[in-house]
């Protein structure tokens, strides 16, 4: 129920490409983006690459999400700079990255069954499923959007202060 509930949301929209791009991006960014990226020409893998980066290197901020602290890094050099986040801080780094190289890439914000969930949707949840709960990102490649989460592709975490892998 949830993914159709948000293909229902995506669906039927055109969004031009080129509305997602933006040479403003900060120069740690971009200089993260060359070295991840490499050598790599091909936008799909270079895609790729970006989202890998992202998963095995960025840490959930639980310190955040379970109250303990009140703020944790959004922004593209904020997330970069401090290795941890919450879904938004993924989101806009991957944004940042893929845009240094010249893909197009949005932000979306839909709903998803998880933490803080049932993890159903159900007739009772219809008030509720208008709103937002998660962030991810799409990118435009090989002539479609690809959506790719890789706050959920991650399994690292931030919990009291330490960074655990895995």
């Amino acid at each position: 129920p949830v993914y159709d509930h948000n293909r229902t949301m995506l669906s039927g929209v055109w969004i031009n490409p080129a509305d997602h791009l933006t040479d403003d991006i900060d120069p740690a960014v971009s200089a993260k983006s060359a070295e991840i990226v490499g050598t790599e020409t091909d936008p799909y893998k270079k895609l790729l690459r970006i989202h890998k980066w992202i998963a095995e290197n960025l840490y959930y901020d639980n310190d955040y999400t379970a109250g303990r602290t009140q703020t944790t890094p959004l922004t593209p050099a904020e997330v970069l700079s401090a290795g941890y986040s919450i879904c938004q801080g993924y989101a806009n780094l991957v944004q940042a990255l893929c845009q240094a190289q010249g893909i197009p890439c949005m932000i979306l914000t839909t709903w998803g069954a998880g933490t803080g969930t049932d993890g159903f949707i159900s007739a009772e949840d219809d008030p509720f499923i208008t709103e937002s709960n998660h962030t991810h990102a799409s990118a435009w490649v090989d002539g479609r959007w690809v959506h790719m989460d890789t706050t959920w592709d991650s399994p690292n975490r931030y919990e009291n202060g330490v960074k655990t892998q895995g």
